[in-house]
């Protein structure tokens, strides 16, 4: 009797050392992995040859390969604007590699409404994953568009991950009024609080957001409509996966004040990037975070041969006009925003030619790629200038000149590159920078003078806020796309030189 008692605390004693073990194990700590992306732009393709290739969906599928934990793949925005294969199948080669790739969910940008709404709606419904856009409205309804979702929810490993998508509210400023007509952009801190309590209320231990602000430059200068202005004001915000500025940042960046991480991994799809959230069982809440950028190279990484046989194909589709050579350029021409460039004043130069006007003005914000020394083909001037802009022509007077490059000196994004004309400035102890002399034609402008000007529609219908073109006499269309006339401009040349002298000084 003694012996046969004796085996039954020894049966419980076991037992209760498994349950030991089993209990740890089921409240431990849960990693959800997050790769992100933003402002692809077009790149389905490397960028480069040999040792310097990088980026492109083929390495970026090959990372995802080697991944062992469950994932969520997610995209703040601008897909496809920027190379011919984006912006020629109107998305869909970007499309058609993100699904291919199984994206959980993508944030809209901007550039998605580059071709209108019709198009758009196209697109996002070729989507097999949601197309996030929390504060896009519909003026007449006041309900979201039917192309867009304000949020999702998505299990990974056990927990509830909610996921909101917000676009900048100066979208109709970014774009043809036309291509957003009827759609009302919502202020982001009042639209990230609801979304953030409703997906809580929901039952998300972890809340997302997709962002298409932008991380500004000066984090002592952030707003209310960037990312780090967000997370400084929205609780509830564990992870904001951020686009539209194109930043860099390698190891994330943690808000303060709610400890929220922010992530964004620059544009092109040269980078993607990884974060952890760590979320404990027992609480339901994240209790630590990381992240990390992967610059995709082939080394160490590799490529994925059928993501690269996709890639490949849209990329043939374009290049028979795409592969043409126009010219060459004697040096590497550069962009720039606050001032003057060579890409800029060249770019100007082409169109003042081509139109026969005394001046000309193009956004810096429309130049999206530099120009390097060497063979210059269809393509190069194609991602300097992907956006089917026209070139227009209208009549200004000289005290319109003022106010347009009054304006443009009050924002960087919008700044003005110029031809025909030269401008100084003065600026103050605050930064701001005030409008000094300008001359047209090697003479001060006159207040009364009239002048025949070339710009791109986009600013002649008040883009980046230049409504003084609106009001311009005589406005004509000449049914060119303004990467047309730098072509043209090549192929006269045949050799591109540098344009010499500075256009914008200051005082």
């Amino acid at each position: 009797m003694r012996s046969s008692s004796n085996k039954v605390p020894g049966f419980f004693l076991a037992l209760l050392f498994v349950l030991r073990l089993a209990g740890p194990a089921f409240s431990e700590d849960v990693q959800i992995v997050v790769y992100h992306t933003n402002d692809i732009h077009g790149w389905i393709m490397p960028h480069g040859t040999g040792k310097k290739r990088e980026g492109g969906f083929a390495v970026l599928s090959a990372v995802l390969q080697r991944e062992t934990s469950p994932y969520l793949l997610l995209d703040a925005g601008d897909w496809f604007q920027g190379t011919p294969e984006g912006s020629l199948s109107r998305g869909e080669a970007v499309m058609d590699c993100m699904n291919a790739l199984a994206y959980s969910a993508a944030a809209v940008g901007n550039h998605e409404f580059d071709f209108g709404q019709a198009a758009f709606m196209r697109l996002a419904r070729q989507a097999r994953f949601p197309v996030l856009g929390a504060n896009v409205y519909e003026l007449e309804t006041g309900r979201p568009p039917a192309y867009l979702t304000p949020r999702i929810i998505r299990e990974v490993s056990g927990i509830r991950v909610g996921i909101f998508g917000l676009v900048t509210r100066e979208t109709p400023g970014l774009s043809f009024p036309r291509n957003v007509a009827g759609l009302d952009f919502r202020r982001e801190i009042e639209t990230a609080r609801a979304q953030a309590a409703e997906l809580r209320k929901a039952g998300a231990a972890v809340v997302i957001a997709l962002t298409h602000m932008g991380f500004p430059k000066d984090l002592s200068k952030a707003e209310d409509f960037d990312d780090v202005g967000l997370a400084a004001r929205v609780e509830g915000i564990d992870l904001i996966v951020g686009g539209h500025s194109h930043t860099l940042l390698p190891e994330g960046f943690v808000e303060p004040t709610h400890g929220t991480r922010i992530v964004q991994a620059g544009h092109a799809l040269t980078h993607a990037g990884r974060a952890v959230l760590t979320v404990s069982r027992e609480t339901q809440r994240v209790v630590r975070s990381e992240s990390r950028l992967l610059a995709l190279r082939p080394e160490p990484w590799g490529e994925d041969p059928a993501m690269g046989a996709l890639a490949a194909r849209w990329r043939e589709k374009a290049a028979a006009r795409m592969d043409e050579k126009l010219g060459r350029a004697e040096a590497d021409l550069k962009r720039g925003r606050g001032a003057d460039s060579a890409l800029g004043n060249w770019s100007a130069d082409c169109m003042r030619r081509r139109a026969q006007s005394d001046v000309a003005f193009i956004n810096s914000g429309g130049l999206r790629s530099d120009l390097s020394r060497g063979v210059l083909t269809r393509r190069d001037i194609f991602q300097v200038m992907p956006f089917d802009n026209s070139l227009m022509t209208l009549r200004l007077s000289g005290l319109q000149i003022r106010r347009a490059l009054s304006h443009a000196l009050r924002r960087s994004p919008g700044f003005l590159q110029i031809s025909g004309l030269a401008m100084e400035y003065g600026q103050g102890d605050s930064g701001q920078k005030t409008l000094g002399r300008v001359w047209i034609g090697g003479k001060l402008v006159d207040l009364n003078g009239s002048y025949l000007a070339v710009l791109p529609d986009y600013l002649v219908e008040g883009g980046d806020g230049f409504g003084v073109f609106r009001d311009g006499l005589e406005p004509r269309k000449l049914e060119i796309w303004v990467r047309d006339a730098l072509a043209q401009c090549v192929l006269d040349q045949k050799t591109v030189r540098i344009p010499q002298g500075r256009r914008i000084r200051k005082k």
